[in-house]
């Protein structure tokens, strides 16, 4: 599960990479890079390590350690990171009459 998300985020920033920046979409797509490239490292990391702890049947215990640790060490950036994506994309779509379910 943790590869096919480093796998999903590794295409996804390729893709971003290779966009033409227009000035309308610039900080949009400055902005899921950013992201992108925050998580990345994290999945590759952290991740694969907790994984690893529920694929060797580690203890609860360390398990919740290993997730609490992750959640502490990066939960605030990340929320900064998406948030300020979400809140470039509504406006985006709006701007461009883009009808999106922002549900999540």
């Amino acid at each position: 599960m943790v590869q096919a998300k480093v796998d999903f985020v590794e295409t996804n920033l390729k893709k971003l990479k290779g966009l033409k920046e227009t000035e309308d979409q610039k900080e949009m797509v400055q902005a899921s890079l950013a992201l992108h490239e925050y998580i990345l490292p994290v999945y590759k990391t952290e991740y694969q390590q907790l994984a690893r702890l529920y694929d060797e049947g580690a203890s609860k215990e360390s398990i919740q350690l290993q997730s609490q640790a992750i959640h502490d060490r990066h939960a605030f950036k990340f929320d900064d990171l998406y948030n300020k994506l979400i809140g470039i994309g509504k406006s985006f779509a709006e701007r461009h009459n883009i009808k999106v379910n922002w549900g999540m």
